[in-house]
């Protein structure tokens, strides 16, 4: 990645945001659709770490030849949902410290 002055260049970072964009749509896609509804509903109801083990486990079933053919798609496609509640527990995560630190910085005037 191209830094200038700690910032990263605005193709870079319209790429980024091109991706982020699609990706977002592409998971609200996958949402609607009725198939992958209890995929996500039960990956929702996990901690954090049931579902990088999931994702790992699948992707080793990809890796280990364990996966047919015909659901390779299906596989992936749950890979992809796995990634993306991971990435949500991340942000989750950063803002709960966030929180906590905005606290910590206060000089308790409150």
């Amino acid at each position: 990645m191209e830094l200038r002055d700690n910032n990263i260049n605005e193709k870079i970072a319209y790429l980024r945001d091109t991706f982020l964009e699609a990706e977002k749509d592409y998971l609200d896609e996958l949402k609607a659709e009725t198939k992958y509804q209890k995929a996500i509903e039960k990956i929702n109801k996990m901690d954090s770490k049931a579902i990088c083990l999931e994702a790992l486990r699948r992707i080793e079933d990809i890796e280990n030849n364990n996966v047919k053919e015909s659901d390779l798609e299906r596989v992936e496609t749950e890979i992809v949902i796995l990634l993306a509640s991971i990435q949500d527990w991340v942000r989750k995560r950063v803002k709960e410290k966030q929180c906590e630190n905005s606290k910590d910085d206060g000089i308790g005037l409150e």
